[in-house]
């Protein structure tokens, strides 16, 4: 992808990331999000098939940058306690993610993405069913504490419920990912 339509993904990911912040996703159009960012239908096509589409550039972009941004030389409480605390920073946003008209594409890309990071931590070639059935497991599961805590307002204080989510981890896991608890 050449530099000019890189530039033009990330205005239309921002378009669309500062218009959830004022209107439902549903009532978003695509002129709306390239006039938000004075490009044009046709830049917006060239890139996206539709604004769903954009919507899961979104996703990645924000999922990926929070991975990039938390990860580097945490052991995976502290890991896991970052990402809280960036939930609950953006908690309005966070939110607006998890109630879109597709509320499962987020949920369905951060787990996958999550999966595929501990994947790539453990080892491809290391790998064995038991493994990627725990793997499924400690990743869905964990989402499912997060998105809870952060929607219902849990008054547990990030570091407790990220810790309490590592020990939870499958026993089988453990090991591979340097956890001792």
């Amino acid at each position: 992808m050449n530099t000019k339509n890189a530039n033009s993904k990330l205005l239309l990911v921002r378009s669309l990331k500062e218009l959830v912040h004022t209107k439902a996703f549903s009532k978003i159009s695509v002129e709306e999000i390239v006039g938000n960012c004075n490009l044009s239908r046709q830049t917006f096509y060239k890139n996206f098939y539709d604004k769903y589409d954009l919507l899961s550039s979104l996703y990645e972009t924000d999922t990926k940058d929070i991975f990039k941004q938390y990860y580097a030389d945490k052991d995976f409480v502290e890991f896991t306690s970052s990402i809280m605390k960036y939930f609950r920073n953006n908690k309005t946003y966070m939110k607006l993610l998890f109630d879109i008209d597709a509320p499962n594409l987020f949920l369905n890309f951060w787990n996958e993405y999550s999966v595929t990071f501990i994947i790539k931590e453990i080892g491809e070639k290391r790998i064995t069913t038991e493994l990627m059935v725990a793997i499924y497991h400690f990743c869905y599961g964990s989402y499912f504490v997060i998105h809870k805590w952060l929607i219902h307002d849990l008054k547990e204080p990030c570091e407790e419920i990220a810790y309490f989510i590592v020990k939870s981890m499958p026993d089988i896991l453990k090991p591979y990912l340097q956890i001792s608890i």
